[in-house]
C-alpha cells in the first residue's frame, strides 16, 4: 500500500474506535452478557477459577480474558466488554491486511476496512460481552498469518476454538486458502503443531473441572437454546 493509503487506514481505524466507543457504556447487559461476565468475575476474584460450580457450556477463553480486566477497572459493566471492543477495532486493519494479500490492491484493502468500520451490525456488537467478536478476531488473524506463518495461524485458530466451538466451521476456508497457496506437508505439520497447544489447554481445563467431554456434552444439550 502507498503511504497515503496507510494513513487512510489509520484514520479509518481511529474512526472505528470512535464509532464503537459509546456502545461500551450504553445499555445494560443482555442475558448472555450477564452470564459470561459473572463467570469472568468468579475467575477474577479466584472464588471458582476453573468454573467448577458454574453451568459452563462454552469454551472459556473469553471469560478468562474478561477476568484480566476486572482487577484493572473493577466490577463495572464496561470492563467485561472492553476485550471485545479492542478486538473489534483491531479487526479493521486486519481485514485490510487480508484484502491486500488477496488482491494486492491498496484501494481494495482500504475500502474493505472502511466497510467494516461503518457496518451498523459490526458497530452494534463490537462493544458487547458476547463471544462472537473475539471469535471473529482470532479467525481473521489466523487467516492473515497463514501465508507466511503456518504455526502462528494454527495457534490462532486454536484460540478461536477455545473461544467457541463453531470456529471449526471456518476450517474449510483455511484449507482452501492453504491449497491455493500450494502448502506442502511440512507447512501443514507446522500448522497442526500450532493448533495443538490451545486444544491441549482446553482439554486439560475441561478434564480438571468436570471430566473429559463434559464441556462438549453441555454445549450439545444447550445448542440452540
Amino acid at each position: 500500500m502507498t503511504r497515503q493509503q496507510r494513513i487512510a487506514l489509520g484514520g479509518i481505524t481511529w474512526m472505528a474506535l470512535l464509532l464503537r466507543l459509546p456502545g461500551l457504556f450504553a445499555n445494560t447487559f443482555a442475558a448472555d452478557e450477564a452470564l459470561f461476565a459473572s463467570w469472568a468475575r468468579w475467575i477474577a476474584v479466584w472464588r471458582d477459577p476453573l468454573l467448577q460450580g458454574q453451568p459452563v457450556d462454552k469454551p472459556p477463553l473469553l471469560f478468562y480474558t474478561q477476568a484480566l480486566f476486572y482487577p484493572l477497572f473493577g466490577p463495572v459493566t464496561w470492563a467485561a466488554r472492553l476485550p471485545n471492543l479492542l478486538a473489534s477495532v483491531l479487526l479493521v486493519p486486519l481485514v485490510a491486511i487480508w484484502a491486500w494479500r488477496l488482491y494486492r490492491d491498496g484501494k481494495t484493502a482500504v475500502f474493505a476496512a472502511l466497510f467494516l468500520a461503518l457496518s451498523p451490525l459490526a458497530i452494534q456488537f463490537s462493544a458487547t460481552a458476547f463471544i462472537d467478536p473475539l471469535l471473529i478476531f482470532w479467525l481473521v488473524t489466523a487467516v492473515t498469518q497463514q501465508p507466511r506463518r503456518p504455526f502462528a495461524s494454527g495457534f490462532l485458530f486454536g484460540l478461536a476454538v477455545a473461544s467457541k466451538y463453531q470456529a471449526v466451521l471456518w476450517w474449510p476456508l483455511l484449507a482452501l486458502l492453504a491449497w491455493q497457496q500450494g502448502w506442502s506437508w511440512a507447512q501443514w505439520r507446522r500448522w497442526l503443531a500450532g493448533l495443538l497447544p490451545p486444544l491441549a489447554a482446553l482439554l486439560l481445563w475441561s478434564m480438571a473441572r468436570s471430566g473429559m467431554g463434559a464441556l462438549w456434552s453441555a454445549q450439545m444439550q444447550n445448542y440452540g437454546g
